[in-house]
C-alpha cells in the first residue's frame, strides 16, 4: 500500500491563530483554572481535548457567579449578541477574541448593517443550522434580514416576492457547501434578483476541496484527518465519495485503529491523506505513522 499525502497536512490559518492565543494564555497563567472559551476553540473535540480549557457553562453566569477575574477566549467562529451581552453584564470579566479573521470579517460586516438606521440593502446569510459560526451570524444579523440554508431555500425567498427591486447582499458561512453556494447564487440570477456577494466561501476551504478531489483521482480510498462534527472535514469526505471513491474520517490515531481493524482499507493499493482545517499537524502525523505501522 502507498500512502499519498496532501500538502494540507494540519490547521488552516485561522485555526491555527486561535489554538495558539488559547495555549499562549494557559502558558501564561500557567494553567486553565481562570480561563474558559466561549465554544469549542475548533470543531475537532481531540484539538480541544489537548488544550485543555473548559468551555463556559450557563450556571457561570446565573447571579453573576463568574469568576472575578475569568478570561474568556471567543473561538475561531464568533459568538452571538446573546453571550456577547452576557459577558458584557459581568463585572472584572477579560474577553479576548481568537476569532478567525475570515469570520470575523463577515461578523463585523452584519453588524455594521444593523447599526444602520436605514437598511441600504437587504442581508441574506446562506449557512448551516446549528453552526457555531452561522448561528454567531444570525443572531448578528438586523430586522429584515433573511437566512437561507440551501438552494431550495433561496428559490422560496425569490418567489415570495420579499426581493423584488432590492439590492441584496448575499454572505456565506465560510465553510460552507461551494455546491450548494453556487447553486444558491444559480437561483438568484434565474429569478433576477439584483445581489452582491461580500465575501465567499475561505480560500483554504477550497483549496483543501480541490487537493481531495486530486488525491481521490490518485486513490482508491481517502481519510480525512478530522472530527465529524466538523463541516471542512464532512465536506472534504463528500468530494471523494462524489469522486466515485471511499472516504474515511478519523478525528486520532485511535479512531484510525477502528478504520484499520474493520477492514474497510484492506486491498487498497493507494491511499490517501488529508487534514480538515480543525486538525494540528501533530494529529495528522499520528495518524499518518499509525497507518504506515498498519501495513508496515
Amino acid at each position: 500500500m502507498i500512502v499519498i499525502r496532501s500538502e494540507f497536512d494540519g490547521f488552516c490559518a485561522g485555526i491555527r491563530r486561535a489554538v495558539s492565543i488559547c495555549a499562549g494564555l494557559r502558558n501564561e497563567s500557567d494553567g486553565c483554572r481562570r480561563i474558559r472559551l466561549s465554544h469549542l476553540i475548533c470543531h475537532n473535540r481531540e484539538v480541544n481535548e489537548r488544550l485543555g480549557i473548559k468551555v463556559v457553562a450557563d450556571a457561570d453566569f446565573v447571579g453573576n457567579g463568574m469568576e472575578t477575574g475569568l478570561t474568556v477566549v471567543i473561538g475561531a467562529h464568533g459568538v452571538g449578541k446573546g453571550f456577547s451581552e452576557k459577558c458584557a453584564g459581568i463585572r472584572n470579566l477579560k474577553m479576548v477574541s481568537a476569532v478567525c479573521p475570515v469570520v470575523d470579517r463577515n461578523l463585523n460586516e452584519i453588524k455594521r448593517l444593523a447599526a444602520l438606521d436605514k437598511l441600504d440593502r437587504l442581508l441574506v446569510y446562506l449557512g448551516k443550522n446549528g453552526h457555531a459560526e452561522a448561528d454567531a451570524a444570525r443572531e448578528w444579523m438586523p430586522d429584515g434580514s433573511f437566512f437561507i440554508a440551501c438552494a431550495e431555500d433561496a428559490k422560496r425567498l425569490a418567489d415570495s416576492g420579499e426581493l423584488n427591486g432590492a439590492k441584496v447582499e448575499l454572505m456565506v458561512q465560510t465553510s460552507f457547501s461551494d455546491a450548494v453556494f453556487d447553486a444558491v447564487c444559480a437561483v438568484f440570477r434565474r429569478a433576477g434578483v439584483a445581489f452582491e456577494v461580500f465575501d465567499s466561501i475561505c480560500s483554504d476551504c477550497m483549496n483543501r476541496r480541490k487537493d481531495a478531489v486530486r488525491i481521490a483521482e490518485e486513490c482508491d480510498a481517502v481519510v480525512i484527518v478530522g472530527d465529524g462534527i466538523s463541516s471542512n472535514a464532512v465536506e472534504l469526505a463528500e468530494i471523494v465519495r462524489r469522486h466515485g471513491k471511499s472516504a474515511f474520517v478519523a478525528m486520532n490515531a485511535s479512531e484510525m485503529d477502528v478504520i484499520l481493524d474493520s477492514g474497510v482499507v484492506n486491498g487498497r493499493a493507494r491511499v490517501g491523506l488529508i487534514s480538515s482545517a480543525s486538525s494540528s499537524k501533530e494529529i495528522f502525523e499520528e495518524v499518518l505513522a499509525r497507518l504506515e505501522a498498519w501495513y508496515g
